[in-house]
């Protein structure tokens, strides 16, 4: 709870360090998830990326960002029990807060950094009212916090003084253990490409 409080009072604090403008923006795109598990086998899975940002000018070079982020993997898995019964169906989804900051090296070119604070979640359908599994299987539920990074690579391609389109490669990785639909820790690493739709407020 204090480290949510911390956060919370140090977002509240970026409006005031927007010397040079306001940004809103939209941005999603696929991308390939590889899950490295701790008992030496892997798995790959597509995924989409979707966020919301605010993001804060504090010069013509650099900006502060953060917002809300969701990402889904789709590790499909099937659960069955000891008799072969079908139990479960799910696939990873993770919604975060990320906050970050983005360097412009050119006018349209820029690299960025950022850090995801996390949950990560089951969506599926859980097919019997009594699951075989310590934990519950239903969709949505909760799974445990995660911490995520995340680097990228973008160039804008300028609309106009307010909008702009952005081409933004990503690649992440996650700096906590995943844990895997079979109850087993991993760690997950993503790439993949965003567009992002930018609206300069003032």
């Amino acid at each position: 709870m204090q480290r949510i409080l911390l956060l919370l009072m140090t977002l509240s604090t970026l409006p005031m360090l927007a010397q040079d403008g306001l940004e809103f923006s939209l941005s999603g795109g696929p991308g390939r998830s590889y899950l490295i598990m701790n008992d030496d086998t892997s798995k790959t899975a597509a995924n989409l990326q979707l966020s919301v940002q605010v993001g804060f000018l504090l010069n013509d070079k650099v900006e502060l960002f953060t917002g809300v982020q969701y990402w889904q993997s789709g590790f499909a898995t099937s659960l069955t029990d000891q008799g072969g019964n079908l139990v479960a169906t799910a696939d990873y989804v993770t919604y975060g807060l990320p906050v970050g900051v983005r360097y412009y090296l050119t006018n349209n070119l820029y690299g960025a950094i950022r850090l995801v604070p996390a949950i990560q979640a089951f969506a599926g359908d859980d097919n019997t009212s009594d699951p075989v599994f310590a934990f519950e299987f239903t969709e949505g539920s909760m799974r445990s916090f995660h911490l995520f990074g995340e680097v990228n690579l973008g160039y804008a391609i300028h609309l106009s003084d307010a909008f702009d389109i952005d081409l933004e490669p990503r690649l992440g990785h996650s700096f906590t253990p995943v844990l895997d639909a079979e109850g087993i820790n991993g760690r997950l690493f993503e790439y993949g490409i965003n567009i992002r739709l930018q609206y300069r407020i003032w």
